[in-house]
């Protein structure tokens, strides 16, 4: 499940596809890498407006276009298909969900020949939009970092084990997260001259 505590919704992610939080959006990817849903912001101010605006872009053709709410929460839904540059045939399933001041954008897309296989997983996924009322996950506090460097020469894991007691670490963060969050392996060698971070 993804919870996005400040703006106070969730949705339900497909078993085994990989969620990136990225800035501007979440992209969730299917293991085969043959399909992907993007979770985003629509720049229009109701759902009726983005569709409108989905459909009429060029070298999208609507199959599908209906008043669909998800979860009490005015939406449309759109089905359409779309050629990429290389001539192959993509099947695009679209949410534009309101929900508190916003219009959010929910698309999966895959190739039109594997559409039914992953067709599920999109439904799933973005009829399960729905308001965050949970008090545990609302009042989730960021991890906060701190800029630190080890004292000699050795590998990240060994730093970590010598001053970072695992079970101290946040939420679920694990040393391999600690790893990535420094853009290492944890069997990297680290210098006194290279800045990391650690939780505070």
């Amino acid at each position: 499940v993804f919870y996005h505590p400040e703006l106070a919704f969730r949705f339900s992610v497909p078993r085994r596809w990989t969620v990136q939080n990225q800035r501007r959006q979440v992209a969730i990817v299917h293991p085969d890498q043959a399909a992907h849903m993007v979770f985003r912001f629509s720049e229009s101010d109701t759902p009726e407006a983005a569709a409108r605006e989905f459909a009429g872009q060029d070298g999208v053709t609507v199959r599908e276009r209906r008043r669909a709410p998800v979860n009490g929460n005015d939406a449309q839904r759109v089905v359409a298909q779309a050629q990429t540059q290389q001539g192959e045939t993509v099947r695009l399933l679209t949410y534009f969900i309101a929900y508190g001041d916003h219009v959010y954008e929910f698309q999966g897309l895959t190739t039109a020949d594997r559409y039914d296989k992953y067709r599920r997983d999109f439904e799933e996924s973005m009829t399960s939009f729905a308001r965050l009322a949970d008090s545990e996950k609302l009042n989730v506090q960021p991890t906060r970092l701190v800029i630190d460097s080890t004292e000699r020469r050795e590998p990240f894991r060994a730093f970590v084990d010598k001053f970072i007691d695992e079970r101290a670490l946040p939420g679920e963060m694990t040393r391999t997260d600690l790893a990535i969050i420094n853009q290492l392996a944890l069997s990297e060698t680290v210098t006194p001259d290279r800045p990391l971070k650690l939780p505070d």
